[in-house]
């Protein structure tokens, strides 16, 4: 039994520490997602001693610490960026950077604020590396042949498991592994060396993705719907693309609605507020964005998720209807792809001016690229607006940059202006945010931490921005006809949960992702929409607001004016609508009202295919495909 020791502690060690690690991410476990992680754990066991039977015996002390300390600063790596961005990172983010381990400090601050679940996991690192030097003799070394049979039958027994039993729960290992891409649910269901294992394929091979149960199709009055005539007898071999195809013809439009129109042949300003929170409004501190988000429209019940690309996956799912695809940043993909309904895109058509602006380096998330594609002209520090504001500053000035750009469309007669802010990034202190020291005197007699003080006191920059935006407008005579709007990329996830709590009260798993959106114009009566709505909901509620013909069924958001059901999908799969919360991490639902029967695997096949749906978009460039 002693030969087999290093095997034996080796897998029980990676089984524990899956199994802690799913405590701490989940607060839950099932007991089949256990067994698996004992699968695995055998598994990663078995190849790690093969891998160090390669070497000679000088070699295998130092190899076995390299690959069992990796593989725990995984864990440990994994652990803090879910506990920073709520979701896991991929291959692809580690290729790319900049997602991953951007800022230091705040990554610290992460750590400290999680300390207890962090120390938990180093207890692992230095428990395995002191085992590995206790235990490093060379008379008790396992066969090769004995290794591979542990690993063969392992993988075996796994197979079996996931592929003969038949299940319709809709994110059944079978179902994870063909049809569609979930890490968290990876994660949660295979253990995370498994669930990293499909990631990197997927990040080498294009997975596959299935959509299923969806309508029949039906024809639409176009005076009543918002549908184009399009021909959707698709000649292709592509059997993803006959699916979509099919999906999307199959769907619902939404219904032409009162506020269909009202904002035609007006302008457009409309801002991507950074980490943005509804809650720091306040009629004395911000008054021009408590004029603008209580004047005219105001959306109770909307949320800004976050996804796997915190800022770009925000601005994506702003500018085109989206869900953002797991694995890979969606917003760089679209740089080559076509988009017939961007903003950029349809005022385009309508002899617009086109104007994109970001106060951040012009080359982040290849924003030079990407605006351009959809459309605009672009500027930001870097390719021509650091001769406008003063692009040395951290953050830069949103007041700045707003303020100084006016007079570049100011003198046309129709315009769309895309500003995506920067003044309201992590870090929030007053030691290196320029925005939060330019305004700290008006917030330092507030009763709050000094982190929140100073995100609020950078978010007043945006405010004497905005401020400074309708002063213009209105000495231009624009104002009456043109329209702000402003929506957050996600939630300020730079304060800590304590922190943030002194802003709004955090007491259920989506609270933190309740947002607001400011859609405003004077001729605009003030009133209340309590439909719950998204990120992705913008684009088809102003495409219907704006008179532009569009065909609703190929935007996966919904015009949140009309009367489609409202929902709003977390980048885990759970969702919230009216009826309830379906948490898709406990598979528990907590309801508002009685629900009605079956809803729930409705929603879930609704969320999966909508998801799925806007991956295939994306991937197979599909409205060039459809248009051109």
């Amino acid at each position: 039994m002693n030969k087999y020791k290093s095997l034996i502690v080796s897998a029980l060690y990676f089984f524990v520490l899956n199994t802690i690690f799913s405590l701490l991410i989940y607060r839950y476990l099932h007991l089949s997602n256990v067994f698996f992680y004992l699968l695995e754990s055998i598994s990663v066991a078995a190849i790690l001693n093969l891998i160090n039977s390669l070497f000679r015996e000088k070699l295998k002390l130092i190899v076995n610490i390299i690959l069992y300390g990796f593989i725990t600063l995984l864990y440990m790596a994994q652990f803090v960026h879910y506990s920073f961005y709520d979701c896991f990172f991929s291959i692809f983010s580690l290729v790319n950077g900049g997602q991953v381990f951007g800022f230091i400090p705040a990554i610290i601050k992460v750590i400290v604020n999680n300390i207890y679940g962090f120390l938990i996991l180093f207890a692992f690192l230095i428990f395995i590396i002191l085992f590995i030097i206790k235990n490093n003799k060379t008379e008790n070394n396992i066969k090769k042949t004995t290794l591979i049979l542990v690993l063969v039958i392992n993988v075996i027994i796994t197979v079996i498991l996931i592929y003969v039993p038949s299940s319709s729960y809709i994110y059944s290992r079978k179902n994870l592994l063909q049809n569609t891409n979930v890490e968290t649910k990876n994660v949660q269901s295979f253990g995370l060396i498994t669930a990293m294992s499909i990631d990197l394929d997927r990040f080498v091979f294009t997975p596959n993705y299935s959509i299923k149960n969806y309508n029949d199709s039906s024809d639409y009055n176009k005076n009543y719907y918002n549908i184009q005539d399009i021909d959707f007898n698709i000649k292709t071999d592509d059997e993803e693309i006959k699916e979509l195809t099919n999906y999307l013809e199959s769907r619902e439009p939404t219904k032409k609605n009162e506020y269909t129109g009202i904002f035609k042949n007006k302008n457009l300003v409309f801002i991507t507020a950074e980490s943005f929170s509804f809650s720091l409004i306040d009629k004395d501190r911000t008054p021009t964005l408590y004029k603008l988000s209580n004047e005219g429209l105001s959306f109770s019940n909307f949320y800004t998720p976050i996804y796997y690309a915190s800022t770009s996956d925000g601005e994506y799912t702003n500018l085109t209807g989206l869900l953002p695809k797991e694995g890979t940043w969606s917003y760089i993909k679209t740089k080559d792809n076509y988009f017939p309904y961007t903003y950029a895109s349809v005022f385009k058509d309508k002899n617009y001016n086109l104007y994109g602006y970001h106060n951040g380096e012009y080359d982040f998330y290849k924003r030079n690229e990407v605006m351009p594609n959809f459309g605009y002209s672009f500027k930001a520090c870097g390719n021509g607006l650091e001769k406008q504001i003063n692009c040395n500053l951290w953050p830069q000035s949103d007041e700045e940059m707003i303020t100084k750009s006016f007079n570049d469309y100011k003198d046309n007669e129709k315009f769309h202006v895309y500003y995506m802010s920067i003044s309201g990034h992590l870090n929030h202190n007053f030691t290196n945010n320029d925005m939060a020291k330019k305004h700290q005197n008006k917030v330092k007699d507030l009763e709050y931490s000094e982190p929140v003080k100073a995100y609020i006191s950078a978010n007043i920059d945006l405010d004497i921005a905005l401020e400074h935006l309708l002063d213009n407008l209105e000495k231009e005579n624009k104002l009456n006809d043109t329209v702000i709007v402003l929506v957050p990329d996600h939630f300020p996830y730079g304060l800590s949960k304590k922190e943030y709590s002194e802003l709004r009260k955090l007491d259920t798993p989506y609270s933190k992702h309740k947002s607001g959106l400011i859609i405003y114009n004077p001729s605009v009566e003030k009133k209340t929409i309590d439909k719950y709505a998204s990120n992705i909901d913008v684009l088809p509620t102003l495409l219907n607001m704006f008179g532009i013909e569009y065909d609703s069924r190929l935007i996966i958001g919904s015009d949140i004016m009309s009367d489609s059901d409202g929902i709003v999908m977390f980048n885990d799969r759970s969702f919230l609508t009216e009826y309830g919360f379906y948490n898709e991490k406990t598979t528990k639902f907590s309801s508002f009202k009685e629900t009605p029967s079956n809803y729930i695997k409705q929603k879930q096949s609704e969320v999966l295919n909508k998801y799925n749906a806007s991956s295939l978009i994306l991937e197979k460039n599909y409205y060039k495909f459809l248009y051109k």
